[in-house]
């Protein structure tokens, strides 16, 4: 896929580092299921920079937000 960045995030219920294509990295949170809601919560920061997306917290607000910028 020309032009196409492809990044491979490998995470693990309750560990606290994750394979980016084939690398270890440590994580700040570990990602964890939630038996209830039945759902895989992960860290929206790493995931977003990992991407190499910009992430922005606006406590006023208390919302993230994510900027993708790509090239035109």
């Amino acid at each position: 896929m020309k032009g196409w960045l492809l990044k491979l995030i490998r995470l693990t219920n309750n560990s606290s580092n994750a394979i980016v294509n084939g690398q270890m990295v440590p994580l700040v949170a570990p990602p964890f299921i939630d038996p209830t809601e039945h759902t895989f919560n992960v860290n929206l920061r790493f995931i977003s920079e990992t991407m190499k997306a910009s992430v922005q917290w606006v406590k006023t607000d208390e919302d993230a937000r994510i900027f993708i910028v790509t090239k035109s």
